[in-house]
């Protein structure tokens, strides 16, 4: 984990920065939380400057001061880092704000604004003091910039902000806009002393002129509908609307072209518009662009490629603020039904926010049929698949971008494509999850295949470009959402598969050891009935899946929410050993198990052939790592069996459950040779999934 805290400052007075500098290094630094500072000299502006000291810096945690800031709150590092850690879409903290940002843009004009700091904007030291802070923050729309603590990286508008005035507000409307809150920071006393000019200083002269200049600029950017893509009235989340369809193009003329005659083709006249965002192409893209005379459809030109995320929220600021909004890659032929199919599925319940068309890579059974990508017998295919089915819609934990069709009533509630993971990836995954942490469900709608010819742009770059800008962005996805973007895509199919259920049933599930993974969603689209709560380890996890299911943090008396024989079904997740003692926890769950209902968990198999390598070898670290993962490291699978029985148990099924291949038959053939006995079942089985019923009365 990343524990490192930056101090980031503008300076042009050596005799303040020494001050500030001075009162940093008296600051109590926690065990393990390591310490830089960083002085950005000769800055054109306060977000040239800011930028090039966040680019300085690999901190996870930044604080950004004036030079003439005193941090007194011997307590600053500890308290601002375990508030950070509590919420992990806490994306910019600062100590003065607004609730609403007035009309005139000028925060502390504001109806309801919060917190304290010692300043001399009167010519004299004194308490400036609004109102009081409840928890550890207050969530606002505006902070002042005179200390601003982040936990995240969003670049700072150096674009629209050539001076020193506003980079502040527009620094937290960008947080905004990426999904993340705005708030200030709760301080029984004050944390800060700011030697600051007086106001009639600031607002003097030529620096007057510079700021008004800055807050017309503001205004112009963040504060008119039109730039945001959001309608002045509000959305009926039950009304079918029209779909802007927002297509990036960078090159690649011919795949344009036939995008847009199959869009024209095989999508119903008056209920859609196309917009396409241009990003600098050279083939004659641009040209082509500009020739289109067509009533729905609309060009915005860029001079440079703005990245993927960046373009497609071009587009959504041009589009019709009444329509949903549909983000279609450019390497894309859409077929027979494909966008009334989408339509079907997003509207067909509330908590509905966001579906996804398929490709090929959908249907593996036709991925050697079609390997020529024969577009003829593909759309013949789409003939015979694209027919509306609920039955074909599936729950997931995001949606992949090149055809993703979003509500507007809902990407007015989360925002825009997050722009930090331009030129692109993981800004897809990024969205969805806003939209299920939003409490709306995203679909794959099997029912809605379309031709891709997958990445054309990116892959104008290199393997290894492309591979860098993977791995960069999924760091930056982890580091905002405080989990580890692989585990969206996890499924643990074996333990599903112990549910014996009928699909149209009505039971409980509880899922204990559950991440933000495809399990849980698994769950739903094999049982639309079931009602799922789960208990997890990331608090981060827990707090998005909340929103949609009832889960909870793992802890002593996690268990106390739960009625007496509540249960059907429980499900022990691999990892479980972060979240129970299998010593206790079979009788603890006892007491919220109906009688008759069944536990699900797997027991690991020491004699692997995996793990019997490992010691021959003499390298005992995989052992050793396996024991560590096992909360059964005392059983063998009789001894299993004696355990469950005492506790008030059956064993109901055991599955031996192996991997798909194994390198190692050579060596397993010679140890039932030496053994003069063929165990060759029990050594290429990797775990055991395991079934118990609780015994009735128990």
């Amino acid at each position: 984990m990343n524990t490192k805290i930056a101090f980031i400052t503008c300076v042009n007075d050596e005799k303040k920065y020494e001050e500030c500098l001075a009162k940093i290094n008296e600051l109590r630094v926690p065990k393990g939380i390591e310490v830089e500072t960083i002085a950005i000299r000769d800055a054109k502006s306060m977000c040239e400057g800011y930028n090039r000291g966040q680019n300085l810096s690999e901190a996870r945690y930044k604080v950004y001061l004036h030079q003439d800031v005193l941090i007194t709150h011997e307590e600053f590092i500890t308290n601002t880092i375990d508030i950070f850690q509590k919420d992990a879409q806490l994306g910019i903290l600062g100590l003065c704000g607004t609730k609403k940002l007035p009309d005139n843009a000028i925060w502390w004009e504001g109806d309801v604004n919060y917190g304290k700091v010692v300043d001399n904007t009167s010519g004299e030291l004194r308490l400036l003091q609004f109102n009081e802070v409840e928890g550890d923050f207050t969530e606002v729309e505006a902070l002042d910039g005179l200390i601003l603590m982040t936990q995240t990286d969003i670049p700072w508008r150096e674009d629209l902000f050539e001076h020193f005035h506003f980079y502040d507000i527009g620094a937290c409307f960008e947080y905004k806009k990426a999904g993340f809150k705005v708030g200030v920071i709760n301080q029984e006393s004050p944390w800060v002393i700011h030697f600051c000019q007086p106001a009639g200083a600031t607002l003097s002269g030529n620096n007057k002129d510079k700021f008004y200049e800055a807050r017309d600029i503001f205004i112009e950017n963040y504060f008119t509908n039109e730039n945001i893509g959001i309608s002045d009235e509000s959305i009926d989340p039950t009304k079918r609307r029209n779909t802007s369809i927002v297509i990036l193009t960078y090159d690649n003329l011919v795949y344009n072209q036939n995008l847009l005659e199959s869009i024209a083709r095989y999508t119903e006249a008056g209920t859609y518009e196309v917009i396409f965002v241009d990003n600098a192409s050279t083939d004659g893209t641009r040209e082509w662009l500009e020739s289109l005379d067509f009533n729905n459809v609309v060009v915005v030109l860029n001079d440079e490629n703005v990245g993927f995320p960046r373009g497609c929220n071009d587009g959504v600021r041009v589009a019709n603020p009444e329509n949903d909004i549909l983000f279609l890659n450019n390497d894309i032929e859409v077929t027979v039904n494909w966008l009334e199919n989408l339509r079907v599925a997003l509207y067909s319940d509330e908590k509905i926010g966001a579906v996804q068309g398929c490709d090929l890579r959908t249907y593996p059974e036709l991925i050697e049929k079609f390997q020529e990508l024969d577009k003829q017998k593909m759309q013949e295919f789409s003939k015979t698949n694209n027919v509306s089915d609920p039955s074909r819609w599936r729950y997931t934990t995001y949606l992949t971008g090149y055809c993703m069709l979003i509500r507007r009533d809902v990407l007015n509630t989360i925002g825009l494509l997050d722009d930090r993971f331009s030129p692109g990836n993981f800004e897809d995954n990024d969205i969805s999850v806003r939209v299920i942490e939003s409490g709306h469900f995203v679909l794959e709608c099997h029912d809605c295949f379309v031709l891709h010819f997958i990445s054309l742009s990116f892959k104008k770059n290199s393997n290894e470009e492309y591979n860098q800008l993977l791995q960069q962005n999924y760091r930056k996805f982890n580091q905002k959402w405080g989990y580890d973007a692989a585990d969206n895509s996890y499924l643990n199919m074996p333990i599903i598969q112990q549910i014996n259920y009928d699909t149209k049933e009505n039971f409980n599930v509880l899922h204990i050891g559950c991440k933000f993974d495809k399990t849980v969603f698994e769950i739903k689209n094999h049982w639309p009935k079931a009602n799922i709560y789960g208990i997890g380890t990331n608090v981060n996890q827990v707090r998005i899946l909340n929103n949609i299911f009832p889960t909870y943090l793992h802890g002593e008396d996690v268990l106390d929410n739960f009625k007496d024989c509540f249960f059907d079904y429980i499900l022990l997740e691999d990892e479980v050993h972060e979240t129970v003692n299998i010593d206790t926890a079979l009788a603890s769950l006892s007491r919220i198990l109906k009688d008759d209902g069944r536990i699900a968990l797997s027991l690991r198999n020491f004699s692997y052939i995996s793990c019997i390598k490992a010691m021959i070898e003499n390298d005992f670290g995989i052992a050793e790592r396996m024991l560590s993962k096992s909360s059964y490291k005392i059983f063998n699978l009789a001894s299993f069996e004696q355990f469950v029985i005492e506790q008030g148990y059956q064993f109901e099924s055991v599955q031996p459950w192996k991997e798909e291949a194994t390198t190692d038959l050579d060596l397993v053939a010679r140890i039932n040779e030496i053994n003069g006995e063929d165990k060759t079942e029990v050594y290429t089985t990797k775990f055991y999934m395991i079934k118990i019923r609780k015994v009735l009365g128990n």
